[in-house]
């Protein structure tokens, strides 16, 4: 499978490229709309200036995101890990997992899920093949009551150029013991918009390990989304690692909401970048519920 790189000439990160990308994916009105909407979002939020609370310590000089252009791919994949390039097996085969979603610029290179799995309800899918074949699922949990569109600035280009990235739904009264696996590899001067959205219902049981990596040296942007909903009594373990180059811009909103009893460990590492702006919430929404955050950081240049 070849991958399409629309330079900016041709597509550009504008208001162009949303109807232009989403017409590529042959994505319905809705997801359109969405993305049409995200976009006037990004015109109306103004860039972090510095003064802002949130953004006093943190500079954005050098940040051009006109340098970056938008990688395009159709969402096939093999079942054969051993069709990976080898950094992309060597990511995949450093955990037992059971199920695994390899995303590479954008176009999915490597899908492996149990049948037994399915079998019990669980879907496990690249973003694209959930809005075709699992529409409820998306209009009803995509950056509509947890992450919104317009959070921030990021967090509406986001999801005006969102691409690749993985749906989890973990039905109810089901536990699986092996972590899901989702790799997401992103090449120099491409814009990377990964969307991870994981649903575990009543009393379910699930652990997901989401992995970010550089495939060269070359300055990369990542703007990235993660989503956790926890129903009643379910016990979710989610781990989020980076490890980018350090000419790497990475900006990522993270939240979680919980219902009654369920329980979340969230652990963050992060290696590389040149820059890192993650913004973390959990939300206990029901009584009885908890939640441990973690985070191993390894800065360098200071």
């Amino acid at each position: 499978m070849t991958t399409q790189v629309l330079t900016k000439s041709e597509i550009g990160l504008n208001g162009d490229a949303v109807a232009t990308l989403s017409q590529q994916k042959q994505e319905p009105t809705w997801f359109t709309d969405l993305r049409h909407r995200a976009w006037r979002f990004f015109e109306e939020i103004p860039w972090p200036t510095g003064n802002e609370e949130e953004w006093r310590r943190t500079r954005l000089t050098g940040l051009d995101i006109a340098d970056y252009r938008l990688a395009s791919g159709t969402p096939e994949a093999s079942s054969d890990a051993a069709d990976l390039v080898p950094y992309l097996r060597d990511e995949l085969d450093s955990i037992n997992a059971a199920a695994a979603l390899v995303t590479e610029d954008g176009t999915v290179r490597y899908r492996g899920v149990d049948a037994g799995l399915a079998a019990k309800g669980v879907i496990f899918t690249d973003l694209d093949t959930a809005i075709r074949q699992h529409p409820e699922l998306i209009q009803t949990y995509f950056m509509t009551n947890n992450v919104a569109v317009d959070a921030n600035k990021f967090t509406a280009l986001h999801a005006a150029f969102v691409t690749g990235g993985a749906v989890l739904y973990v039905p109810r009264n089901v536990q699986v013991e092996l972590p899901f696996h989702g790799v997401t590899a992103v090449s120099g001067g491409v814009a990377d918009f990964a969307h991870t959205l994981i649903i575990a219902e009543e009393n379910s049981q699930v652990t997901y390990v989401d992995d970010l990596i550089s495939q060269d040296s070359n300055a990369t942007f990542h703007s990235g989304v993660v989503e956790i909903f926890a129903g009643p009594g379910a016990v979710v373990r989610y781990m989020h690692g980076q490890d980018w180059n350090t000419n790497t811009w990475h900006f990522s909103t993270q939240q979680a909401q919980m219902l009654r009893d369920a329980q979340l460990t969230w652990i963050l590492s992060s290696w590389g970048s040149r820059l890192s702006k993650i913004n973390l919430e959990m939300q206990l929404l029901e009584r009885g519920g908890h939640g441990e955050l973690l985070g191993l950081y390894f800065p360098s240049g200071r």
